[in-house]
C-alpha cells in the first residue's frame, strides 16, 4: 500500500477519540473488545481506540499513519497488504486474519475487517473497521461476525447522524440515515447547500461560530433549526472536530448532527408552566407580580387598581358536580375575565378559586369600580360548563396604586384583606382596601383567610398522646390532636384557631376531616398489630348544634367499617349548659350507637353537677389546672381527691390530664384514678411513632 504523496508517512496524524465521536460513542469504543480503525483514502491510519493498547500493549501513536502495518507478522504482511489492497481498487469490504505484535514482541492472531467509505459521487474517502482478538482460539469466521456486530452497534451508539466536510465546511459525506433525521435528501446539503435550509435568525450566528472554529481548527459546538420537507424548522446541536494534516492544516470536518426539538420543547413548556398557570393558561402570581412591578418601575403618575377575585362556594361545585366540572368552570371564568379586560390590563389565576387583575392607568377608584361591578354582574349570569348551567358567585377586593402599596407584594396582600371583608359582606360584594379600617384587625383577617385555605390545603395533621391505665399501666387509648402547619408563620396550637373556626362555621369541616383522618390511622394501626387501642376526639359543641352531626358521623363510622366502640367523644363542660334538654337527647342518641362520651377539662366549667346525672357521660378529665400542683397545694389535692371520689360513686371513669412527675402518677394511683396522660409518659406523637410507643412501654412494664 502505497502512502499519498506530500504526506510524511512518519508523522502520524494524531487524532484524539473525543474528538471524533461524542461520549456515548467513546465509552463504548473503549470498553469494546474490538479494536476500532479509521483510514483515509490512501490507508493512513487517522483514528483508533483505546483497545489497541489493551491488545497489542503498544502505544494508540504507534498505529496510526502507517504504523499499523509495521506491527503485522512479516510473514502476513504481503497477504495483507494484497488483500487490502485489490478490497480498495473494487470498493469493496475485506477480511483478513493476521498476527500483531506485542509490545513483549510476542504475535497474537487477530481478524480485521473493514468497509469503504464512499460519497454519494462515487467517490472513495477511506476504511472504517475493526480488529479482534481470536488467538484463544476462536474460528476466524467468528471473531468477524463480532468484529461487525460491535463496530455497528458502536456507530449505532451516537445519539444523531454522523458527517463528513471538508476543511471548508462543505458536505462530502454523510451516515446513512441522514435522510430520517431530517426529512431531506443528503444532495439538498452536498456542498453548502445545508445553509438554505437553515433558519434566517441563526444563519449569522452559526457562521460566525463556525467560522471561528474554522479558522483556530478547535472543536465546533452549536445550535441552529433546520428546515424539514414539510417546512417545519427543527432543533438541531452540531458537535465536529477537526481531521488534521501532519503539517497541522485541516483536512476534513467529522460531526454529528443532533435533533434536540424535543428537549427545546420541554424547556419551553417548563419555562412558561414556570410562570402560568397549568389549568387555564393564565399568568400565575410569580408573572403577575413581575407585570405590577414593571408597572411600578415606570415611575409615572399613572394610578393602577389590582382586583383580587374569590369565587364563593365554589367548593360545592367539586363536591357535586365533581373536579372535573370544577376545573372546566375555572377555565371558563379565566376565558370571561380574559374577554372583559382591556388593552393592557392583564388577569392571573393566584390561588385555587382566586384570580387577580391589574387594571392599567385606571385614573380613578370610580373607574375600578365599575370594572369590578362589570365583572360581578358577567358572572351572575347562567354559565354552561359541560351539561350543567351554573350561576357563579364571586367576592372583589381592590387596592389601588400607589395609594394603598408601593410594592407588589403589599398590593396584592390589601386587594386579597379587602376580598375577604367583601366575602364577609354576604359575598357578590365589591370592597376597596381602607389603611384605617383594615389596620386594626389585619392579624386577624389573615389568620382567618388562611384558616379557610387551610384545609383544601391539607395545612392540618393530626398528633396523638396515649393513656394510660392507672391500675395496669398499660397504654389503653390515645387522644387525637389537630395541629396547623402554617406555610408562613408555622406550627399553630389548636387554642388559636378553633374558636376562630366555630366563629366563622368552619369547625363542621375540620370536625369531620378529623374524624376520617382518625378513623383511617385506626385502620392502619390494626394492621401493624396495634388492635386494642381506644381513639378519642375532640367535639367542640358547636358541631353538636349542626343537625346533621349524627347523621354525619353515623355514616363516616360506617363507611370505614369501624366500631364506634373504639371511639370516645371529648366534649367540653363550660358551654353543655347553655341547652341541656337539647344535648340530653342528642348525647343519647350518640352514646346508643356505642360511642363512649366525655367531659374535658372537667372543673373548668359551670361545676354544675346536676348535668352529670341527665347527660350520659362516661368519663370526667380533670383539667391540668388542677393537676400541676397536686403534691404541692393542699387545696388542688383535695379538689381532686373529692372529684375521684365523686366519679367512683356515680360509676365514672377519671382521666387526669398533664401528668408530669412520678410524685403525680402515685398520688393519682393512691387515690384510685382510673386514667392518665400527660409529658411524664409521652408528648403528642406522630402517628407513625405510636406503634413502637406501645410496644417498648409493654416491654418496658414486663421489665
Amino acid at each position: 500500500m502505497e502512502p499519498l504523496q506530500g504526506i510524511d508517512m512518519n508523522a502520524p496524524a494524531i487524532i484524539r477519540i473525543d474528538k471524533l465521536r461524542n461520549k456515548r460513542f467513546e465509552d463504548l469504543a473503549n470498553n469494546s473488545p474490538t479494536i476500532i480503525w479509521m483510514s483515509d483514502k490512501s490507508g493512513l491510519t487517522i483514528f483508533i481506540n483505546k483497545r489497541w493498547m489493551e491488545i497489542t500493549g503498544q502505544h494508540v501513536n504507534d498505529a496510526l499513519g502507517y504504523g499499523w502495518l509495521e506491527m503485522v507478522h512479516p510473514d502476513d504482511r504481503e497477504v495483507m497488504g494484497s488483500t487490502f489492497l485489490k478490497a480498495k481498487e473494487a470498493e469493496h469490504v475485506f477480511f483478513g486474519k493476521y498476527r500483531l505484535k506485542q509490545a513483549d514482541g510476542d504475535y497474537r492472531w487477530v481478524s480485521d475487517t473493514g468497509s469503504p467509505r464512499i460519497d454519494n459521487d462515487g467517490n472513495y474517502l477511506g476504511y472504517i473497521g475493526g480488529v479482534i482478538d481470536i488467538h484463544d482460539g476462536k474460528t476466524a469466521q467468528e471473531a468477524l461476525f463480532l468484529s461487525n456486530e460491535r463496530f455497528e452497534a458502536a456507530i449505532e451508539a451516537i445519539e444523531g447522524v454522523m458527517w463528513i466536510s471538508d476543511a471548508h465546511g462543505n458536505f462530502i459525506d454523510k451516515q446513512s440515515d441522514w435522510e430520517n433525521l431530517t426529512g431531506q435528501t443528503f444532495e439538498e446539503y452536498r456542498g453548502l447547500g445545508w445553509a438554505k435550509h437553515m433558519h434566517p435568525d441563526d444563519i449569522d450566528l452559526f457562521l460566525a461560530t463556525a467560522y471561528q472554529s474554522i479558522s483556530i481548527g478547535e472543536s465546533l459546538n452549536a445550535e441552529h433549526r433546520l428546515k424539514n420537507k414539510e417546512g417545519e424548522y427543527r432543533n438541531y446541536s452540531v458537535r465536529a472536530n477537526a481531521v488534521k494534516n501532519n503539517d497541522g492544516t485541516i483536512r476534513e470536518w467529522v460531526g454529528v448532527h443532533t435533533d434536540i426539538t424535543e428537549i427545546r420543547r420541554n424547556e419551553a413548556r417548563i419555562l412558561h408552566f414556570a410562570t402560568h398557570d397549568s389549568l387555564t393558561n393564565l399568568p400565575n402570581r410569580t408573572l403577575l407580580e413581575d407585570h405590577i412591578r414593571h408597572l411600578i418601575l415606570q415611575r409615572d403618575s399613572a394610578v393602577h387598581a389590582i382586583l383580587i377575585m374569590d369565587m364563593n362556594r365554589f367548593k360545592v361545585i367539586n363536591d357535586t358536580l365533581g373536579h372535573s366540572v370544577g376545573d372546566q368552570t375555572l377555565i371558563e371564568v379565566g376565558n370571561l375575565l380574559s374577554a372583559q379586560i382591556g388593552e393592557g390590563d392583564s388577569i392571573a389565576r393566584v390561588g385555587g378559586d382566586e384570580f387577580a387583575i391589574v387594571l392599567q392607568n385606571v385614573k380613578t377608584q370610580d373607574n375600578a369600580s365599575k370594572i369590578g361591578s362589570k365583572i360581578l354582574d358577567f358572572l351572575s349570569h347562567p354559565i354552561v360548563v359541560g351539561q350543567h348551567e351554573l350561576i357563579l358567585n364571586a367576592s372583589i377586593g381592590i387596592a389601588m396604586y400607589p395609594e394603598n402599596g408601593a410594592d407588589a407584594t403589599t398590593l396584592l396582600r390589601h386587594a386579597d384583606l379587602a376580598m375577604y371583608k367583601a366575602k364577609m359582606m354576604g359575598g357578590n360584594a365589591l370592597q376597596f382596601y381602607d389603611h384605617g379600617t383594615f389596620i386594626k384587625n389585619e392579624e386577624r383577617f389573615l389568620l382567618e383567610r388562611d384558616l379557610r385555605r387551610a384545609l383544601q390545603n391539607n395545612e392540618f395533621f393530626l398528633n396523638y398522646q396515649p393513656k394510660i391505665n392507672t391500675r395496669t399501666m398499660e397504654v389503653e387509648g390515645v387522644e387525637a390532636l389537630i395541629r396547623w402547619q402554617h406555610p408562613k408563620l408555622g406550627l399553630i396550637p389548636p387554642n388559636d384557631f378553633i374558636s376562630l373556626a366555630e366563629e366563622i362555621g368552619l369547625i363542621r369541616q375540620i370536625g369531620e376531616w378529623v374524624t376520617l383522618e382518625a378513623g383511617a390511622q385506626l385502620k392502619k394501626w390494626r394492621l401493624e398489630g396495634i388492635t386494642n387501642l381506644k381513639i378519642a376526639i375532640n367535639v367542640s359543641v358547636v358541631e353538636l348544634l349542626n343537625p346533621l352531626f349524627l347523621q354525619t358521623l353515623k355514616k363516616n363510622i360506617a363507611e370505614m367499617s369501624l366500631d364506634p366502640h373504639q371511639f370516645e367523644l371529648e366534649i367540653t363542660e363550660s358551654r353543655l349548659m347553655e341547652n341541656i334538654q337539647f344535648y340530653e337527647v342528642l348525647l343519647n342518641d350518640i352514646k346508643s350507637l356505642g360511642f363512649t362520651l366525655s367531659i374535658d377539662d372537667f372543673g373548668t366549667g359551670y361545676s354544675c353537677l346536676s348535668y352529670l346525672k341527665r347527660l350520659p357521660i362516661e368519663i370526667l378529665k380533670i383539667d391540668k389546672s388542677f393537676i400541676q400542683d397536686i403534691t404541692i397545694d393542699k387545696d388542688d389535692a383535695a379538689i381532686v381527691s373529692a372529684t375521684i371520689s365523686m366519679a367512683q360513686k356515680m360509676g365514672l371513669a377519671i382521666i387526669a390530664e398533664g401528668v408530669e412527675t412520678k410524685e403525680q402518677v402515685e398520688f393519682l394511683q393512691e387515690n384510685g384514678c382510673t386514667g392518665m396522660q400527660g409529658y411524664y409518659f409521652s408528648k403528642p406523637l406522630s402517628a407513625a411513632k405510636i406503634p413502637e410507643f406501645v410496644k417498648q412501654f409493654h416491654h418496658a412494664l414486663a421489665q
